[in-house]
């Protein structure tokens, strides 16, 4: 049972990473599926789907094979239903519950026809037959924990390397974070890249390489074809990926980030908008004058108290645009 155990963890380890490949790009896919539709990219999504299901439906195959295994050798759990409500029952395995005593039993009967003796046949075939009954669950608990125990821990091996990832440093954040009280004594430019490789995380590939950008204050737009990697660049101001190589340069402490996508909260559309912070009336209606906010909060009977729901469900597109930007 130790080699299959063995082998049984491996092949779900490797099952497992090709069903989180699949799920990965499936989850991409229809999170940006308005940007899919506009580029009629449906039809090139499509077979690459198909094609991570066929590889995770052939990688399976062995780790299937190995379980036929476990069930043929070992006792395999079943959920049944009970007075006391649901519980787990082991089922005998068929191998070795059925040919353990008739090998036995076939065994004796042999060294007492060779030897004829009867006696041998009689006193210990008999004998060893009642031992075997006696261990033969025990053993069987045991075989059926062995591939439950390599498979938790292959999956402990992988929970172990994401927790292993490099994680940015606080410290940083900490350094950014200090009052600059004359920017142009320290950097002239509030953003600064001197050849710097980007990377979404430290196991990833750079997506920008040898980038350097030097933005000053006033109003700069970046503008581009789509997967040029804006999103990216943005979000490396906000430090929200990995510099790889080269450097980054920041010249403020605070930034307000009003997202492609609106995260909104299950709230209310005020909590929304000023989230921790202390409510301040004045500048509340300021921003939200600004923002275009005035007239969609007296079309509601509830104003700015009216709940946004879960992702804004009770909200339209627009409107959860103008409470992003009124945020930021």
């Amino acid at each position: 049972m130790v080699p299959v155990s063995s082998l049984s963890g491996q092949a779900q380890k490797q099952w497992i990473e090709r069903v989180q490949k699949r799920l990965e790009v499936t989850a991409n896919t229809l999170g940006s599926m308005k940007a899919v539709q506009m580029l009629g990219l449906g039809d090139v999504i499509l077979p690459l789907v198909s094609r991570l299901r066929e590889i995770e439906v052939k990688t399976s195959v062995t780790f299937r094979k190995l379980l036929i295994w476990q069930v043929a050798l070992c006792e395999y759990p079943k959920h049944m239903r009970g007075p006391l409500g649901h519980g787990l029952t082991l089922n005998s395995a068929n191998v070795p519950v059925v040919f353990a005593p008739f090998a036995t039993f076939t065994i004796y009967a042999i060294i007492s026809a060779v030897r004829h003796d009867g006696s041998i046949l009689s006193a210990q075939a008999f004998t060893s037959l009642a031992l075997i009954s006696l261990l033969t669950n025990p053993l069987l608990i045991f075989c059926q924990v062995m591939p439950a125990l390599w498979q938790a821990i292959a999956c402990f091996d992988r929970i172990e390397a994401y927790c292993a990832k490099c994680t940015p440093s606080p410290a940083k954040y900490e350094d950014e974070a200090q009052p600059v009280p004359s920017s142009e004594k320290f950097c002239p430019f509030l953003i600064s890249f001197q050849d710097a490789d980007i990377a979404w995380s430290s196991d990833k590939d750079p997506v920008l390489r040898h980038l350097t950008l030097n933005i000053r204050q006033g109003i700069t737009m970046i503008v581009g074809p789509v997967g040029c990697g804006k999103s990216t660049l943005i979000e490396s101001i906000l430090s929200q990926h990995m510099v790889k190589d080269g450097s980054r340069t920041a010249s403020f402490s605070r930034a307000a980030y009003c997202p492609q996508i609106p995260w909104i909260t299950n709230d209310t559309i005020r909590a929304n908008i000023i989230g921790f912070l202390e409510f301040d009336q004045a500048w509340y209606d300021f921003t939200c004058e600004a923002c275009g906010l005035q007239q969609d909060l007296r079309a509601l009977v509830e104003g700015d108290m009216h709940l946004a729901g879960s992702g804004g469900i009770s909200l339209s597109g627009g409107q959860k645009q103008r409470i992003v930007s009124h945020s930021a």
